[in-house]
């Protein structure tokens, strides 16, 4: 079964993880921070990154080195990002972009979700 690694930006995102999470063991990777626990069956790293997409790309990297997970999922706080979102919602990024000036530049296509993925996350999110 693939090992699933969460990474967030900020320890308040992290912790709010693992209060739901309730039983979990402290994890070091480096200079990161972070938690192992089982959920849905399926072995599970947090790791708290640091804010910023060469942070967030570090910590991406050294997992994968790492051997420590086959799939990465990235999560925290996007206040602002829609007025249909309500708290505890998730979202499923097939694209992102960079910003140029403050703007939003082109759209990059990310890695198509796999059908098995989409299944085991809404499975572990309870859907």
């Amino acid at each position: 079964m693939e090992k699933i690694c969460l990474l967030a930006a900020m320890p308040q995102e992290s912790r709010a993880l693992l209060r739901l999470i309730g039983h979990w063991e402290p994890l070091r990777l480096g200079r990161l921070n972070g938690a192992r626990f089982e959920l849905g069956g399926r072995e599970c790293l947090l790791l708290t990154t640091g804010m910023g997409m060469r942070r967030a790309g570090e910590a991406a990297g050294a997992v994968l080195e790492a051997g420590m997970a086959e799939v990465l999922f990235s999560f925290g706080i996007a206040g602002a990002v829609g007025l249909d979102l309500d708290i505890g919602d998730g979202v499923a990024v097939e694209a992102a972009c960079r910003l140029a000036d403050g703007r939003p530049g082109e759209a990059l296509p990310l890695a198509p979700w796999p059908a098995g993925w989409r299944a085991a996350a809404g499975e572990a999110l309870g859907r």
